[in-house]
């Protein structure tokens, strides 16, 4: 696997800002998919590119190479916070006329809401159109929002394991879902694994 180093300038109204993104490239075996690869390395399928530099399509070939970031803040391998894949009734959106912060799942059977990854409870509380919710902190300065509970199995300040149960959603309503890197809500699909 090679290294290669990009530099990206980024002029914000003031001083000139450098920051040096680093890649390494993967060399696709048989059996490999866009998928599988960035989930391998803890990365979004957007952000893995051919060695032109170019986005990927959903077809790769066996010995193409591939350029992946080298993340400085590495993911943590969320997995699906749901006993099963639920479609999504609302995603995210950073827009600011119509903002979602996170993800709201489907209501189904299926009422378990487990944790998506290991963490620490540091929040349990109520909101209006969120019902009761739980935030984890997880480590690489993530955190995790599960909302739309109508029971919560857990306390503040206990330390949960990945898909540990936290809670049961309201018969109603689908879970409410939104992960944080650095108290900055990111897109949960971009860094999700959905595991089972």
């Amino acid at each position: 696997m090679k290294n290669s180093l990009c530099i990206l300038i980024l002029c914000l109204g003031g001083p000139i800002i450098a920051e040096i993104q680093t890649y390494k490239f993967y060399k696709v075996k048989e059996k490999d998919t866009v998928y599988s690869i960035a989930q391998k390395f803890s990365v979004s399928p957007k952000e893995l590119f051919n060695k032109e530099g170019k986005s990927l399509e959903t077809l790769i070939h066996p010995g193409d190479s591939i350029k992946i970031p080298e993340n400085k803040n590495p993911g943590i391998g969320f997995t699906f916070p749901l006993a099963h894949r639920i479609k999504i009734d609302r995603g995210f959106s950073p827009v600011a006329f119509a903002p979602m912060k996170g993800i709201i799942y489907h209501k189904s059977s299926s009422k378990d809401v487990f944790s998506s990854a290991e963490g620490k409870v540091v929040a349990i509380d109520f909101m209006e159109g969120y019902e009761n919710y739980v935030i984890l902190l997880h480590k690489n300065g993530y955190s995790s929002v599960y909302g739309n509970l109508k029971e919560v199995h857990v306390t503040e300040g206990q330390k949960v394991k990945r898909q540990e149960n936290l809670g049961k959603l309201f018969p109603d309503k689908g879970l409410y879902f939104q992960i944080n890197l650095n108290l900055k809500p990111i897109d949960p699909l971009n860094v999700l694994h959905h595991k089972l």
